[in-house]
């Protein structure tokens, strides 16, 4: 039975595991730029195999060679545990040096408690060492590795049929039939668009002849209102009281002279004298009314 024990959260994982009544132990280190860097591996006690040196530190694993940030971790930890049964290692040393790890056959009690499992098949409570991109990559050997590491045109291959790739080539696919359905319905907007915009020019040039002429009409109406206030009004009275008195002095000048008779004189006269006299008294009394505005303080 294998366990793992977290010893310092994100930093330090011990395995243990049983080989010829005997427990070892796998201590995984990982350092604070993993999964950029390779983790530290140590088997507990030392013993004697190829892929261990004299310090107990597992080297030669060919999980732990190639290791990428893309490695999964658990199964590299797997495969060191898969060989270690398959070719177990030379023990090192007398009894002794094993009770460091506990050699002690585990009671009931302590294998029935629940311990985190490294398998990939259980993918809840994941840690480090069950990060993952390619799997398929730690059931290769070091044989196949450094084949596709030489190879090229192999390393592309096997790329391409990784799910992950396949994956990747359907997204793609996805998102040009996306991106192209999105260019035809751009295109069949355009005209739509060259209307709208013919549209809104049109209307522009209405809104400046419309403003064009409103700045006129403003003109013509402040015009107007200054020859229609009450001092312009009351100028235009004077004004056109003095004209009516000269031409009543004019028909008086031509019945003197002899240029009209009598019926001719009184009828002229009359009437420019009567228009004089109206417009001096609508003079006065316009004069009276802005003498009250102004007293009232408009």
């Amino acid at each position: 039975m294998t366990s793992v024990q977290e010893i310092q959260s994100g930093a330090e994982y011990r395995v243990e595991f049983w080989l010829d009544s005997r427990r070892l132990a796998i201590l995984v280190q990982l350092g604070p730029d993993f999964p950029l860097e390779k983790p530290i591996l140590l088997v507990s006690p030392n013993v004697g195999h190829a892929w261990v040196d004299h310090c107990g530190r597992i080297t030669a694993a060919p999980g732990l060679i190639n290791f990428t940030q893309h490695s999964d971790l658990g199964r590299v930890v797997h495969a060191i545990v898969r060989e270690f049964e398959l070719r177990p290692p030379v023990w090192i040393g007398s009894e002794t040096s094993s009770s460091a790890v506990e050699p002690s056959i585990p009671t009931e009690s302590s294998a029935q408690a629940p311990v985190p499992n490294m398998s990939m098949s259980q993918p809840t409570q994941q840690t480090p060492l069950q990060q993952m991109i390619f799997p398929e990559l730690a059931e290769l050997s070091v044989e196949e590795l450094q084949a596709l590491m030489d190879n090229q045109d192999r390393r592309n291959e096997f790329i391409e049929q990784l799910p992950v790739s396949q994956e990747l080539d359907d997204q793609l696919d996805q998102l040009m039939i996306s991106i192209e359905n999105l260019a035809k319905e751009n295109l069949e907007k355009e005209s739509k668009l060259k209307e709208l915009h013919s549209a809104c020019e049109e209307r522009r040039h209405i809104l400046n002849e419309v403003h064009s002429s409103y700045e006129e009409l403003g003109v013509q109406f402040q015009s107007l209102a200054d020859c229609r206030t009450p001092a312009s009004i009351r100028e235009s009275l004077r004004a056109a009281t003095r004209q009516a008195d000269e031409e009543s002095e004019r028909v008086a000048e031509h019945f003197l002279s002899g240029e009209m008779n009598l019926d001719q004189f009184l009828v002229a006269y009359v009437n420019k004298r009567m228009m004089s006299h109206i417009r001096k008294v609508k003079e006065e009394k316009l004069s009276q009314q802005l003498r009250d505005l102004l007293k009232a303080g408009y």
